[in-house]
């Protein structure tokens, strides 16, 4: 493994796109539900990619006490809805898989925020390449309704062996968030693991 794949995923320590560790999929919620989030995700840019909702939380002896986590969900002209259990938007991270994507060690994640930014700034594509700290972890909503605009880039970056192509993703404007903060690679934020958020 290369130096450069090896600060990668050691980097970001999160997400649950392991299918050994996915478990059955998530029941779909009911949009009449007053407990369910209608939640809308626009990825400019990004048609036919594919994201992955998740939210895993911890017992207090350390243990995974709670894992939630949708199918796949292909963005048809860059968007897509999905209804979402409101009690699992409180940490909740998003994996994304571009069509472009080359094969990769990892799970691409959304950085929510990237460090020196806060909430309700927009941060620009040029602002998300210089994120050396990103959380993946969305604060959630109580709301009815949510719309998360992600910002996507076709960006190269180490792969197995060679440098393939890669996403780099964020969210245009920084909403609520979670910690852990954790390493992006020129923005990047990956996973080989479950994302735990610190509610």
């Amino acid at each position: 493994m290369s130096h450069r794949v090896r600060r990668l995923a050691a980097a970001v320590l999160s997400l649950p796109l392991l299918a050994g560790l996915a478990g059955p999929p998530a029941q779909a919620a009911d949009p009449a539900d007053p407990a369910v989030v209608k939640l809308t995700i626009v990825a400019k840019g990004c048609d036919n990619c594919t994201i992955s909702l998740a939210s895993a939380r911890l017992s207090p002896s350390g243990k995974l006490d709670d894992f939630w986590q949708t199918e796949p969900v292909k963005l048809v002209g860059g968007r897509t809805t999905v209804e979402v259990p409101r009690e699992q938007t409180t940490g909740m991270s998003i994996s994304i898989d571009a069509p472009w994507d080359g094969h990769l060690p990892y799970a691409t994640l959304v950085a929510m925020r990237y460090r020196g930014h806060a909430v309700g700034e927009r941060i620009s594509a040029r602002e998300s390449r210089a994120g050396r700290r990103a959380s993946a972890c969305w604060a959630g909503t109580k709301a009815s309704e949510a719309t998360l605009s992600i910002g996507v880039r076709k960006v190269r970056v180490q792969g197995h062996t060679t440098k393939v192509w890669g996403t780099r993703a964020w969210a245009r404007t920084t909403p609520e968030w979670l910690p852990p903060m954790r390493r992006s690679v020129d923005g990047v934020l990956g996973t080989q693991d479950l994302v735990f958020c610190d509610a």
